[in-house]
């Protein structure tokens, strides 16, 4: 069995194959913390369809590429359609957090560059807001989490001297398995 292992990892080696790297996962995080963590995702998401939609806008884009109107046109009714889907949960967010915003985030098509810009800048403010009372939730967690691990080990020293020994020692318990039994 521990020859297959070792031919298994040589041959992985050779075909370059990545390691697959264990990462602390937010799976661990309360409910809001996560919650807060996937808006943050996106309104990146929605920042980068904003941007899209500033180089649509924007002189570079008729000098980079020789579109028509027609192609132009269509490009800025899919950024508008895209935009109306988004535009209502943007809103939702900023009453979530009462923060105050333009009156731009109620248009349904964004048609002129000021308008996308004020759009934009919000949106920052409101990430720039979320990610400020992520580090305060989280910091917060964490001071939570390492008090309940101090208390519980303070605990096992009482009262359960086994699990003491083995965090201390930072080893787990072996098991003996049986498999015959011999009279």
């Amino acid at each position: 069995m521990n020859s297959l292992h070792t031919a298994i990892i040589s041959t992985l080696e050779e075909m370059n194959v990545k390691k697959y790297k264990n990462t602390p996962r937010r799976n661990n995080f309360p409910l809001e913390l996560r919650q807060k963590y996937n808006y943050i995702h996106q309104i990146n998401s929605l920042e980068s369809l904003l941007k899209n939609g500033l180089f649509l806008l924007s002189q570079e884009f008729s000098n980079e590429f020789s579109a028509t109107t027609t192609e132009k046109n269509e490009l800025l009714l899919n950024f508008n359609h895209l935009w109306r889907r988004k535009s209502k949960w943007i809103i939702k967010i900023f009453h979530m957090y009462k923060i105050l915003y333009s009156i731009h985030l109620f248009n349904n098509s964004l048609n002129s560059y000021e308008d996308i810009e004020h759009v934009l800048i919000n949106i920052c403010n409101l990430k720039h807001h979320i990610t400020e009372l992520i580090k305060k939730e989280r910091s917060d967690w964490d001071l939570q989490q390492i008090n309940f691990f101090i208390n519980r080990r303070n605990d096992d020293i009482k009262n359960n001297q086994k699990r003491a020994l083995n965090s201390i020692l930072e080893r787990n318990p072996r098991k003996i398995t049986l498999d015959r039994l011999k009279y």
